[in-house]
């Protein structure tokens, strides 16, 4: 078996974004404007890798009064997500992998996040391969990412018949049962220890 986890709302759980962690005495509106970043065609951009997050959230923090760089905002942000990665999540797939089964991310991330990402999780000692929206230039709700995604099986002479996606929204999760690959949606993470914990019994 082949599987590939996306890693917001798979592997990191939130019980808190950052946003909503801010003062509304000290900023204006913190949770509103992120939300307006985030949801923006210019934040899918930034995922895409085809613009500079750093540059791109600069009015944002203007609007919000944030009068770091946006590199402090996002290392505050980054570090203080860190904390809900799920490690017995990826202890449980790096058993997997141990099995001799392969292990693949699929994610949306602009370039910074990714590196710090990388680093934080180890993915490139934990997984076989990264599949990042910034190093592809589409997003997983779109076909093209998936075709790169099938190509890739293709040369590698995996069958994606015996591919495994999880994913948290319904959007990503459709397009790739689209391209006929096996997905499942995620509602917590209970659901990802519960599956990874039975696939691990089957193999001991």
């Amino acid at each position: 078996m082949i599987y590939l986890f996306d890693i917001d709302g798979v592997i990191i759980h939130y019980e808190a974004y950052f946003s909503r962690t801010l003062s509304s005495q000290k900023y204006e509106n913190p949770t509103q404007i992120m939300d307006e970043y985030f949801q923006s065609t210019l934040n899918c951009e930034c995922d895409k890798g085809k613009r500079d997050i750093f540059e791109e959230i600069k009015p944002y923090l203007a609007k919000m009064k944030w009068y770091g760089n946006p590199e402090d905002y996002f290392k505050s942000q980054w570090n203080f997500e860190k904390d809900f990665i799920i490690k017995e999540i990826l202890n449980k797939i790096n058993k997997l992998k141990n099995y001799g089964h392969k292990v693949f991310i699929a994610s949306n991330q602009n370039n910074y996040r990714k590196q710090f990402l990388i680093q934080e999780m180890q993915l490139n000692t934990n997984f076989n391969n990264c599949f990042f929206s910034c190093d592809i230039g589409y997003v997983k709700n779109e076909n093209e990412y998936w075709e790169y995604i099938e190509d890739y099986f293709l040369k590698n002479k995996i069958d994606k018949e015996e591919v495994l996606f999880f994913d948290d929204l319904f959007e990503n999760v459709n397009m790739a049962k689209s391209h006929g690959i096996n997905s499942i949606q995620i509602n917590g993470k209970q659901q990802v220890l519960d599956f990874l914990e039975n696939e691990i019994k089957k193999m001991a």
